[in-house]
């Protein structure tokens, strides 16, 4: 009887952790919606710290455990196929006076952001490494932004290395992926360094959104048309040949 209320109370405690998490999380979009970058950032932050929590990659699953406790390099041992299970949707965050700025570059930044709809039921069957994408997206989507506005090249790097963070979850955890997701990273990977006039980068990030835009298209894709659109548009500027871009402003 006492372990049952134990596993009922950690359980419950698990809950409360993953639906503040949400909560965080999306009204860190609140706050980039009214260009408010600094909560947004204290507020993800908070999330991140409460997803450190041993209960929740513990208490849901036994395959959604995150590291080998009987190995000494901790190792993941567990596999997502994908993040279909992580109901997600992509808002606007508030404008920048720099668009113009940002227009001068072959790359649009891709201002959204992930907003969680998950219920709390489903919230409790989900991978904790899901949540942990989205938070680490919405802080790059936090810098890059700031950064667009205040001409900060540290916030540049900051987004940079966090969009690299989710490439590296998504590669050790063999998450299959999230189209839109990945089109996103793409998109802002290839327009920070355009605005650092990182060449070979922008070269290879063009390349990226345009084999991941052309797949989108030739197979049955779960992204939103008006995104798909927005991407595609560097598929029709650069055909694959070749790059030819001036210094961003």
């Amino acid at each position: 009887m006492m372990s049952a209320s134990l596993h009922d109370a950690s359980y419950r405690f698990d809950a409360y952790l993953r639906s503040s998490i949400v909560d965080l999380n999306n009204r860190a979009i609140s706050y980039l919606q009214e260009g408010n970058y600094r909560s947004a950032v204290w507020d993800l932050e908070r999330a991140l710290e409460r997803l450190e929590d041993p209960k929740i990659w513990y208490n849901s699953h036994p395959t959604h455990h995150l590291y080998n406790s009987q190995s000494n390099d901790c190792q993941p041992i567990f596999q997502v196929d994908d993040m279909a299970a992580l109901r997600v949707q992509s808002v606007p965050i508030a404008p920048s006076d720099h668009n113009e700025a940002s227009r001068s570059n072959i790359f649009e930044f891709y201002r959204r952001a992930f907003q969680i709809v998950s219920s709390r039921p489903e919230q409790c069957r989900i991978p904790p490494c899901s949540n942990l994408i989205v938070l680490k997206f919405n802080m790059a989507i936090a810098y890059h932004d700031d950064a667009i506005r205040r001409n900060r090249r540290s916030h540049f790097q900051k987004a940079l290395d966090l969009y690299q963070d989710i490439l590296n979850i998504m590669q050790d955890f063999k998450i299959r992926g999230h189209s839109l997701l990945l089109l996103a990273i793409g998109n802002n990977v290839g327009h920070i360094h355009a605005q650092l006039n990182n060449f070979p980068q922008t070269r290879e990030a063009m390349h990226w959104v345009r084999e991941l835009a052309m797949a989108c298209r030739e197979q049955a894709s779960t992204v939103p048309y008006s995104d798909y659109t927005f991407f595609y548009k560097t598929v029709l500027i650069f055909n694959g040949n070749g790059l030819n871009i001036a210094p961003a402003a």
